[in-house]
């Protein structure tokens, strides 16, 4: 059976303040307009909703059990209403902690000043899941990866801390900082490649770690050198930490990607994504 929506809203304000008078002040009506779509509600329904009396209406047996129905209806729709009213000021970004500490947050005063009103909520995790109300940003093997996808394909190069000094020859390098994944899965780093396109022919020692966040971390410490992506050292050679060594970057099949990236269901989600790509086309 179909009833007017407008008459169940009526019927609604009007059993919750017991007052055809109150109900019109909710909803902007007057009683009489209340008056009549509640009628109009008993005789669609073919039965008594309230005992009307002077000064005074009271609900029925079956209009105490339809107002627990539409006061619970009208409750989870406004919930719902908030919700989704909430979603779409907000924007959750999950992403790796090396890719949030040395990408995201140093940039992400730039995004707050263009879009204010949006609120950027970021979790991290090296195991990132992702739905189309999400920005997952994760690094994977550009191989196997939509290209559609794909925000930065991996360069890396040596960076030394800015404490190591000025040299850089390259015959006196002897201990590097790097990474080794966990996720059997991702491409190595492409340190080998990078030591024959350079010619670095002695062994080097190496200190790996499973996130490239501490290896940056650990050689700024200690005064030493790191092999990373160009993509996390930006912010630290833009700050003074680090210095890029004059030698030759090397492609890798590492890439950071948002999966989906077409299907994100949100306006904020959209622009957060057309804010990164934009990023990383500088």
């Amino acid at each position: 059976m179909q009833v007017s929506l407008q008459a169940l809203k009526a019927f609604d304000a009007a059993a919750r303040h017991g007052s055809f008078k109150l109900a019109a002040s909710e909803l902007a009506l007057t009683p009489t307009a209340i008056s009549h779509h509640v009628s109009k509600l008993e005789a669609r329904l073919n039965t008594q909703l309230f005992v009307r009396k002077t000064r005074k209406i009271e609900l029925t047996e079956l209009g105490k059990r339809l107002a627990q129905a539409t006061n619970s209806g009208f409750q989870t729709i406004a919930q719902a209403l908030d919700e989704i009213t909430h979603i779409g000021k907000l924007v959750n970004v999950n992403t790796t902690s090396s890719f949030a500490a040395s990408v995201l947050l140093p940039s992400l005063a730039e995004f707050n000043a263009k879009h204010g009103d949006i609120e950027v909520a970021i979790s991290t995790g090296e195991n990132v899941e992702h739905n189309q109300y999400a920005v997952a940003i994760r690094l994977g093997d550009k191989r196997v990866v939509n290209s559609q996808d794909i925000l930065q394909c991996d360069v890396f190069n040596v960076y030394r801390a800015k404490s190591a000094g000025e040299q850089n020859n390259l015959a006196s390098l002897s201990h590097i900082y790097t990474c080794k994944w966990k996720n059997p899965d991702l491409p190595p780093v492409p340190l080998n490649e990078w030591c024959k396109q350079n010619g670095v022919t002695q062994t080097l020692a190496l200190t790996q770690y499973d996130q490239e966040l501490f290896a940056l971390q650990q050689a700024i410490a200690h005064g030493g050198y790191v092999f990373c992506s160009q993509t996390l050292a930006k912010s630290y050679v833009a700050r003074g930490e680090l210095c890029e060594l004059t030698t030759l970057p090397v492609a890798s099949d590492l890439c950071y990607y948002i999966p989906n990236k077409s299907a994100l269901a949100t306006l904020p989600a959209r622009l957060f994504s057309e804010w990164l790509s934009n990023l990383f086309s500088r």
